[in-house]
């Protein structure tokens, strides 16, 4: 059943969990990501893991460095496209791991580094023509602990591709979680046992933390039910 505010939902149970991940796709903020040819990375994998996909770019641009972004960029080589990676840092900072990037570059995708998007370009008709990129340089640590980038000025320059794929995370979706405390960056607040600012609500997942890979949110989830269990149990009985 679709459920629309996890508030209302609690009146109805002693307990609810919230494992609701962070689906909601980020977007890069730039002119022309409203063109055909620019999608996301989730649903772009969706389509082709779910062979529903009819068409891809013959010149396809993948904006991020994360695995799912080296996931897209490898579907998209191995589907016939010439395929490349655009990130802001330098290789060493990329999220993914060495092995994912060297192994897509041993199937002929192409790694631009140090570049950021600023504009997509369309043609007449509302499809993707080209990016314009600005070259990047690397300054101080940023609270990731990696280098933060910042543009070099007049350094931009123009590539061609008719699509691109954006894959700078996911965020969660907030519109059922009206009346529970968020965190700055829109992730539910829990406290060391799991437990959001409402009692016998408990989260953890994605959801809590951003997006990770399932090995955190599984076994974030064992210890989280352990706590809500104790809760329930905590209750009178009838």
């Amino acid at each position: 059943a679709k459920v629309d505010d996890i508030i209302t939902l609690k009146k109805e149970y002693d307990g609810v969990f919230v494992g609701i991940g962070a689906l909601k796709p980020k977007t890069i903020g730039i002119p022309g990501e409203n063109l055909k040819g620019v999608e996301h990375v989730i649903p772009f994998l969706e389509s082709v893991n779910c062979h529903v996909r009819k068409t891809i770019g013959k010149n396809v641009a993948v904006v991020g460095a994360g695995f799912s972004a080296l996931d897209a960029v490898r579907v998209a080589r191995r589907l016939g496209s010439e395929a490349f990676i655009v990130y802001r840092r330098s290789a060493k900072e990329m999220p993914a791991t060495p092995n994912e990037v060297e192994e897509a570059i041993a199937e002929g995708v192409k790694m631009m580094t140090l570049c950021n998007p600023t504009k997509i370009f369309g043609d007449e008709n509302g499809n993707v023509i080209g990016l314009q990129l600005q070259r990047m340089e690397l300054g101080e640590k940023d609270s990731t602990g990696r280098s933060a980038p910042r543009p070099i000025p007049n350094s931009e320059f123009y590539v061609e591709c008719d699509m691109v794929i954006q894959a700078i995370s996911q965020e969660v979706e907030t519109e059922t979680t009206t009346g529970i405390t968020l965190n700055p960056n829109h992730t539910l607040t829990i406290n060391d046992k799991y437990e959001t600012n409402v009692k016998g609500i408990y989260a953890c997942g994605d959801c809590t933390s951003g997006p990770k890979n399932i090995v955190h949110a599984v076994g974030d989830a064992h210890q989280a039910v352990i706590s809500m269990d104790l809760y329930l149990k905590s209750l009178p009985t009838l």
